[in-house]
């Protein structure tokens, strides 16, 4: 059975904390929270996310639009970084 982690998790289940370390290990975006599993629907792991933000992986056309959110966010960041310098 493969681990399906949310935070959630932690207040009624023994095996959280194992399954909370395999998501992390497996860079699911779970380990990080469910907001962001939802957000990142479509994406399997973080790394992904990342490298179709930073343009290293093309987008499937279901990850388009993510894609575009996600590289938005970037900016974003970068100019908030940019301004608290």
């Amino acid at each position: 059975m493969r681990p399906n982690y949310t935070p959630g998790c932690r207040h009624h289940c023994d095996l959280a904390f194992h399954c909370r370390t395999e998501a992390r290990h497996q860079g699911k975006p779970a380990a990080l929270g469910t907001a962001v599993r939802d957000d990142l629907a479509g994406i399997d792991t973080i790394a992904t996310a990342l490298a179709l933000t930073d343009g290293h992986l093309h987008p499937s056309r279901g990850q388009k639009d993510l894609t575009q959110a996600l590289r938005h966010a970037q900016r974003i960041h970068a100019d908030l970084q940019t301004d608290t310098a």
